[in-house]
């Protein structure tokens, strides 16, 4: 893991963001990135996250201070969550129907998947990077 300067950070990620925003299906979107330092009860090293109001195509990607990936990574990884966010959404929808005793497990399960998925599609944008 590196620590990097915010500004770096932050002109870093808004380069990523032009270069990745209409080849992913954001044109019409606001999307800007904030740089911020996660702090996450559990320890886990968070390189970025987002906020969205789908509704209003405006997106916030918040990238943190100490990077284990690349800025451009980072970004295209959350823009593909922000591609699945409507998936998200249902499937957690759904999730929540389900008896309480069984929607920890379920939701879990389901994040891991998202989350080997948007890896993996993730790579598959940046191994064909120009």
């Amino acid at each position: 893991m590196r620590s990097m300067k915010k500004e770096k950070i932050k002109k870093l990620a808004n380069t990523s963001i032009k270069k990745w925003k209409s080849r992913l299906g954001f044109s019409d979107w606001k999307i800007d990135a904030k740089v911020t330092v996660f702090k996450r009860a559990d320890g886990f090293p968070q390189d970025g996250d987002f906020i969205v109001n789908y509704g209003k195509k405006r997106a916030t990607i918040l990238i943190g201070t100490i990077l284990k990936s690349s800025v451009e990574e980072i970004i295209v990884h959350e823009l593909v969550h922000l591609m699945l966010w409507p998936i998200d959404q249902k499937t957690m929808s759904t999730i929540r129907q389900l008896p309480q005793s069984k929607q920890k497990r379920a939701k879990s399960g389901f994040l891991d998947e998202l989350e080997e998925v948007v890896e993996q599609i993730t790579k598959s944008f940046l191994r064909d990077r120009q």
